[in-house]
This record gives structure tokens, sequence and C-alpha cells, in this order.
């Protein structure tokens, strides 16, 4: 071999040793730049959570303070992360000196508490016993819950009953106000000791998208009965129309006021279970109010369970379907003030339909195709009560939102001015049912 070619081949070859140790030497400073860019970016997550915490503390020393030395307050809502969040501030606050002059936190009559991520169901006595440090004049209480998916527990341990309230504290509550997913019985387990409560709202957020219809029935069979006595309002919010079927374990003789939102259009045969319920399982006194939001309904049976609530003096019913007949339609033949016979006869028909009725708003499902029906209500009841009372039985006040999307209404319609001239107070409004709100 030449000595210049053997020269070239042995310099190539110093050149791709080189490479190598320069490639091998930026592998080793990429892996530790690697390494200390994990070290940097665990300092930083160390440095943040310090923060927070720091945060946290500042927070928890105002929120204290004020409590203590502040203002006077009547209503106070907290939102912590868990119980020790309310643990901590409990323990800042400390007791009440009964020689010195009350703090806010000592006077406070409504409070909200709100847990996000956890609060220790598998130790209920920890919050049991939190309840229990909680000034003693507190007569309304709203419980927000976090989502059930954080709890750590088994299916079958779960249509048990986590939480309780101490007796002494929930015989204290005239107001209960819960807001969870976890089912129906964890909601009613909370209501044992608390006789004198007159408003109650449970708020199941949609929780029908987590249950089958063979989880409710097994729910249901594990609720205990509930005596509540002084409750006049009962308020349903994100309820799937299930839960309709528990409410016959709740004893309420003096309820007056329903006011019931449910979480989907399902329902038909609610107006059977809602009737047992008022007339039956809970003997109840004359309702005076009901406002039902997102169902759907038989027009027919609904209007069977009007017909035994004749003190119902207000009535709302708030993006309602139905399932074949027009509800306004039914209730125009119900108010016909005459019985036609095969013969050709008349005969006057019963007291009016809904005597008392004051106030009533029809959201969502009036149109052009049925808003005669709406006035033929309207004037059908008013001739029923000249012949039954004399009077003319007209409302005080009556709202329609008609459904714009659809069929928007003529607002100059003979029909509405008819209508004026029935009610002593009338509102019409577009509504649009894709946006679920007023326009």
């Amino acid at each position: 071999m030449p000595a210049k070619k053997a020269g070239r081949e042995e310099s190539e070859q110093e050149e791709w040793e080189d490479e190598e140790d320069e490639e091998e030497e930026d592998e080793g400073d990429e892996e530790e730049n690697e390494g200390d860019e994990e070290e940097d970016e665990e300092e930083e997550e160390g440095e943040q959570a310090g923060r927070e915490d720091a945060d946290m503390g500042v927070q928890e020393d105002v929120l204290a303070q004020l409590l203590t030395h502040g203002a006077p307050l009547d209503d106070l809502g907290i939102e912590f992360s868990d119980t020790e969040g309310l643990e901590c501030l409990l323990n800042r606050l400390g007791d009440s000196d009964a020689s010195s002059k009350p703090r806010p936190w000592d006077c406070i009559k409504s409070l909200s508490l709100s847990f996000e991520n956890d609060c220790q169901v598998g130790e209920p006595n920890v919050l049991k016993s939190l309840l229990l440090r909680l000034p003693k004049t507190i007569t309304s209480f709203e419980l927000h819950l976090p989502d059930s998916y954080t709890l750590p527990i088994d299916e079958p341990m779960f249509l048990q009953p986590m939480l309780q309230f101490p007796q002494i504290f929930a015989e204290k509550l005239t107001a209960f106000s819960i807001s969870c997913d976890w089912g129906v019985q964890h909601m009613f387990g909370l209501l044992e000791h608390c006789a004198n409560l007159e408003v109650l709202t449970l708020d199941f957020i949609s929780m029908d998208d987590q249950w089958t219809a063979e989880q409710y029935i097994e729910a249901v069979s594990h609720l205990p009965q509930v005596k509540l006595p002084n409750l006049h309002t009962l308020r349903l919010r994100q309820s799937p129309p299930e839960i309709i079927s528990a409410l016959g374990t709740l004893q309420a003789p003096v309820l007056v006021n329903l006011d019931f939102e449910f979480a989907d259009e399902g329902g038909i045969g609610l107006g059977d279970d809602l009737l047992t319920f008022l007339t039956t399982e809970s003997n109840c006194a004359p309702l005076n109010s009901l406002r039902l939001t997102g169902v759907k309904l038989d027009a027919y049976e609904f209007c069977e369970t009007l017909d035994e609530l004749p003190a119902l003096t207000r009535l709302v019913l708030d993006g309602i379907s139905f399932d074949e007949d027009d509800l306004l339609q039914s209730l125009d033949e119900r108010c016909k003030p005459f019985d036609f016979s095969h013969n050709g006869s008349a005969a006057l028909r019963r007291p009016p339909f809904l005597p008392n009725l004051e106030v009533l708003e029809l959201i969502g499902f009036v149109g052009e195709k049925n808003f005669h029906h709406l006035v033929g209500f309207i004037s059908s009841r008013e001739q029923l009560f000249r012949k039954w009372f004399g009077s003319d039985g007209r409302l005080k006040a009556l709202t329609v939102a008609y459904d714009k999307d659809s069929s928007p209404l003529d607002l100059d319609s003979r029909e509405r001015r008819d209508l004026k001239r029935r009610c002593m107070f009338l509102n019409v409004f577009p509504w649009s049912a894709s946006l679920n709100m007023w326009h």
C-alpha cells in the first residue's frame, strides 16, 4: 500500500473516532442536563407547593381574624379541599369565651360548607366531631360534598349511609341544603334527627348518569322513614325523576310548597308517583305552590294530579314536555262549563278546576299551535267561576315564555289582548329552548 493512501486512511479513522468521542460527550451532557432539569422541576414544584401552603396559611389567618374581630355576620360560605381545612380553621378560632364580647363567628346563623376533594367518609366521626364545634347559633346549613368517584369505598358498602349529623346539631336546623351525587340513601340518612326542618333542598347533581333502575330500587329499599313534622318547603335540584318514588319515606304533614327541577326529560308516569306522595304517603296538607322543571309528563295524568290539588295558588311549569296530548288542550277541556250527554242535554260540571289558582307561569312549551287553548282555559275557568261563585276567578299574574325557536307568537293577536283583559298582570316573553334562557 502506498504511504500516502495509508496515511489518509489513518487520518479518516482518527476523525471518525474523534466524532464518536464527541457524540458520547454530547449524550453524556444531554443526560446530565435532563437530570438537572428534572431536579429543577422537582425543586420548582416543591417551592410552588410551599408557596401555596404559605398562601393558604395567610388566607386562614386573615379569615380567622375576620371571624374574630371583623364586622357582625349572619351568613358565611367557605370552600375547603378537605375536612383538614375546616379543622385548622376551628383550631385557629378556638372556643368562644363566655366572659368576652361574642365574635362574628359565634353569632353566625347560616353556614355553607363545601368540600372539594375529601370529607373522610372512611372515618365518619371526623366530620361529626367537627360539626359539634360549629357555632350553636346556626339554624340554616348548606353542605356540598365531593363527587362520588373520589370515595375510597366498595359499591356494596355504598348502600349504607356514610355520614351522620350529631343530634344536638341537627335538631337546631330549620333549613338544610345538601348537594352531592352519592345517592338518595346518604342524603336521607342525614335527616334522621332534623325534626325541626322547615325548608329542605336536595341537589342530586344529575346522579342519574351513574345509576341504573336496579340501583334505584336497591337504594330505596334501604331508606329509613324520616319524620319532618314542620317541613313546609321541599326543593329538588338536578334530580332523576325516579327519586319521586323515594319521597314516600318522608313524612311531612304540613308540606305546602314543592319546587322540583329534574335532570332530564324522563318521567312518564311521574304523575302517579307524585299524586301518591301528595295524597297518601306523605299525608300532605293542601298544597299551595307547585313548580316543575325539565321533565316529561303525560298531560291527562298530570291534569288528574292537579285535580287533587284544589288549594293550589301558584303553578309553574318550566321546560316541560308531554307524551302525546297537549297540556293546554287538556286544561281547556277540563274547564268547559258543561258536559254534553249523548241525547244533547247539558249538565253543569263540578266546581271549577284549580279554584284557588292565582299565579300561573308557563315556560318553554307554549307556541302558535296551542296558544288558543291557553286562552280557552282562562275563558272557560272564568265562566265556571261565575256560575259557581258569582265571581270571575281572575288570575293575579300570568307569565308565558313562548318557544321562539319553533313557533313564535303574534304578540298583537286578539287572543293576547283577550288574555291581558282577563288577568291582573300579564307577561309574555320569547324563550329559546336551545339556549334555555329568557330573551
